[in-house]
Parts: C-alpha cells; sequence; structure tokens
C-alpha cells in the first residue's frame, strides 16, 4: 500500500514538471538562480542524451542573452521638429544598438528622449546652436550652465575617458596640466572621505579646482560655440553627464527629500515617469529642487504620472513653466510626453543621478528576459514578480527526496511496531514456560 501511494505522487510530480511551460522554467531559473546559474544548468542538459534527456522529462532550450552595457551603445538621432518657415531647430532621439550597429529594441512605451529633455526645451530648444549656445547673460550650452558650471563640465569630461578628448579643447595643452587633474582627483577622494560627497571638489572654496582652471583656455567661450556646432552630440552628452553626475548632487538635500517622500508612499523613484523627472531637473536648473517634495506627499505613482499633476507643477513654478515662451515649450513638451515609460537611456540617466547604479542592472535582466514580450518596464516587474511566485510554487527535485523521506518513515513506524509486538509476545512464552 505505502509503495503505491508512493508510486502515485512521484507520478503526479513527474506530470507537474513535464507541463511546466518553457518560459515559466527558463524565467524561474534565471531569477531565483542567477542568468549564468540558469545557463549552465541548461547547457548542462544539452550535452546529456536523448535518452536522459527524455527520461528526466526536461526539454532544450535557449537561454536569452543577458544585455550588459558594455555590449550597448547609446546613439541618437537629431531631428529637426522646425515648421517650414523657420530655421531648424532640434529634438534628439535615443537609440539603442549592440557592437555591430544593430538596434537594439528597448520595452514598449519606452521614451525616446533623455530624462534632460524638460530642460533643454526650456533652456535651448528652439536656439540655431542649442548644445554650443553661448547667450548674452553668459550662459552656455543645452543647460544654460554659467560659466563656473561650464568650466565644471571640462574638468569633469577630463576625468573620465570617454569625453576627455572632447573636454582636452577647453584646456591649454602643457603637462602640468594632468598633474592638476591627478590632485583634484585626490582632493575628490578626501571630500568623500571627510565630507560624504566627493562632488565638494567642484565648488568655489576648492583649492585643487583653483589649480585645474589656471589651465582653461582664454579661448573657452569660441571653442564651446564651435564644439556645438561640430560635435553636438559629444558636447550634448558630456553637458548631461555632468549635470547628473555632479550639478544634481549641489541641492542633494532637497533631492533626498523628494525620494524620501516617495518612499513614504511606497513610490520607487524608478516608476516615476522621465518627463515627471524632467520637470523635476527643468526646476533644479532653474533654482534648486526644494519645494518639490511638498506637492508629492501623499501621492502615489499614478498621481504623479498624470496631467493634473504636470499642470500643478506649471501653476506652482509659472517662472519655469508659463511665464515666456520657452518655459511653455517645457510645459508642452512634459504635457505630450508624461505618460511614456523608462527607456533604458532614462533609467541610466536617473541611476547616476540618485547614485544607484543597480537600476540599471535590474533593468537590463528584465530587458534581457521581457524585451521580446511587447511589454512597458513596469508590465515586465509585474511579469517578474508572476514567475517568481510560479517558481516558488514549483515542485522541485527535492520534493521528490521529501516523498522518500516520509515513506521510510512510515515504512520505519510500521517495522517498529512489527517489532514491539514480537518482543512483546516472546516476552509473554518466556513468561508461560
Amino acid at each position: 500500500m505505502v509503495t503505491k501511494t508512493i508510486l502515485k505522487k512521484l507520478k503526479n510530480i513527474k506530470e507537474k514538471i513535464k507541463n511546466r511551460s518553457k518560459r515559466d522554467l527558463l524565467k524561474g531559473m534565471i531569477l531565483f538562480s542567477g542568468v549564468a546559474t540558469a545557463h549552465n544548468a541548461l547547457h548542462n542538459t544539452k550535452t546529456q542524451s536523448s535518452s536522459e534527456v527524455e527520461k528526466n522529462n526536461i526539454e532544450v532550450i535557449e537561454t536569452p542573452k543577458e544585455l550588459s552595457l558594455a555590449d550597448i551603445t547609446f546613439s541618437k538621432n537629431m531631428v529637426n521638429i522646425a515648421p517650414e518657415s523657420s530655421s531648424a531647430y532640434f529634438e534628439f532621439e535615443n537609440q539603442l544598438t549592440d557592437k555591430n550597429n544593430n538596434p537594439i529594441s528597448d520595452f514598449n512605451q519606452a521614451t525616446k528622449y533623455s530624462i534632460w529633455d524638460c530642460s533643454y526645451k526650456r533652456e535651448a530648444g528652439t536656439k540655431k546652436n542649442p548644445v554650443g549656445i553661448v547667450s548674452k547673460e553668459g550662459y552656455y550650452g543645452s543647460l544654460q550652465f554659467n560659466y563656473f558650471n561650464a568650466v565644471n563640465m571640462a574638468i569633469y569630461g577630463m576625468l573620465h575617458a570617454e569625453h576627455k578628448d572632447l573636454a582636452a579643447k577647453f584646456f591649454q595643452k602643457t603637462p602640468q596640466l594632468e598633474n592638476a587633474l591627478a590632485n583634484f582627483q585626490k582632493s575628490m577622494d578626501d571630500y568623500a572621505k571627510k565630507h560624504g560627497d566627493e562632488n565638494l571638489a567642484y565648488h568655489v572654496g576648492s583649492v585643487s579646482r583653483q589649480k585645474v582652471i589656471k589651465y582653461i583656455s582664454p579661448n573657452f567661450k569660441k571653442i564651446f560655440e564651435k564644439a556645438g556646432q561640430e560635435n553636438t552630440l559629444e558636447l550634448l552628452d558630456l553637458q548631461r553627464a555632468y549635470a547628473g553626475a555632479v550639478y544634481c548632487s549641489f541641492d542633494g538635500k532637497s533631492l533626498k527629500k523628494i525620494c524620501a517622500i516617495l518612499e513614504a508612499s511606497d513610490v520607487k523613484p524608478e516608476e516615476v515617469n522621465p518627463a515627471i523627472w524632467g520637470m523635476f531637473l527643468a526646476k533644479h536648473i532653474k533654482g534648486g529642487f526644494g519645494g518639490i517634495s511638498t506637492l508629492l506627499k501623499g501621492k502615489k505613482a499614478k498621481d504623479i504620472n498624470s496631467l493634473a499633476f504636470v499642470n500643478a507643477m506649471a501653476n506652482k513654478y509659472p517662472d519655469v513653466f508659463k511665464d515666456t515662451p520657452s518655459c511653455k515649450e517645457a510645459w508642452k513638451f512634459a504635457k505630450e510626453h508624461y505618460q511614456e515609460k523608462h527607456s533604458l537611456t532614462t533609467i541610466k540617466e536617473l541611476s547616476v543621478i540618485l547614485h544607484k547604479p543597480e537600476m540599471v542592472s535590474k533593468y537590463l535582466k528584465l530587458l534581457s528576459l521581457y524585451q521580446k514580450d511587447d511589454v512597458t518596464y513596469e508590465q515586465a516587474k509585474k511579469m517578474a514578480q508572476a514567475d517568481s511566485t510560479k517558481q516558488e510554487s514549483t515542485i522541485h527535485f527535492y520534493d521528490v527526496l521529501q516523498e522518500k523521506i516520509e515513506a521510510n518513515n512510515v515504512k520505519k513506524n510500521t517495522f517498529n511496531k512489527k517489532d514491539k509486538i514480537k518482543q512483546m509476545l516472546l516476552a509473554k512464552n518466556e513468561k508461560t514456560r
């Protein structure tokens, strides 16, 4: 009877494994064991003989290739959106490509724009040379940095290999520059240890900064304008990279308050759509993040990612979104794009702003698994959660072992009872002799 029960349970387990869908099996393995582990497990399966595969009821399936930032190129298209009667002005549409320049599909509804495009619209979106413009008031580029921050941008570029060739154009060529930059880098480390923020090295009182800017070219303005015309995309990337990594930290206290208010409402930063974050950044470029947190208090993600919230931001900060034609361009952009979801580009930008690199790795893992399912980023997260739940409830091979253990316990208890009866009978016989 016990043997029949065991065989029946083993048969049920076998059927459940056999009928498990391929995607649930694969994605569950990846989510719980890691992509590499799952790949190795499936590779081992493929090396088994066909009889072994049939015996274990495991189907041979290919794993999706896990995407890596090292294999991805972030490129842009310059799109002229000016009416025929007007001089050209541009939007910049982001694209992902692999090393062979083949396009990589992002999630459905992923925005084509940068998290900085709302600011770009306000500051320089309709200008003839928007990335290299220097205004009469002395403001530079697509985000209209003052001279202090434009110089900081050049310093930042010299410290990052992907920007160094362009950034070097802003400096006089001298061996002493490299020594000054090395001291500046050391100063950043010291500020991080003593004050918890390496970007304090970029501030006015930084001695190491003063030593670096001695080598800034006296033709800085002309070089900036020329770079905007001849190296448009490279200079745009540099401006946005500096803004995210350094400039946003200058009002870090208010930025942390925004994140704390979101957390109190159980809203993750990446659940706030990129155009909404763009409005926050436009406000920051104008005068810091201060005050935004009060608008967010008590709001869920659906409340924040709404036209009502876009208009609330515009009404609270008319000098950013209403008072001038360029302000209205930023507001218009937000109204047109507030429903669009994060792309790998905007997640990468947000991760830099918030100093959370793990946001990118999580996004890439989801994109690796679900990019062909025609779903949004938020839907992919829900699918991953559902697949995780399925995996937790899936019958594992240790369940078979547990059945055997339970069966042995039953068998052992049965034998123990028989032994006790036998011993009692023997004892009784001894007494009657």
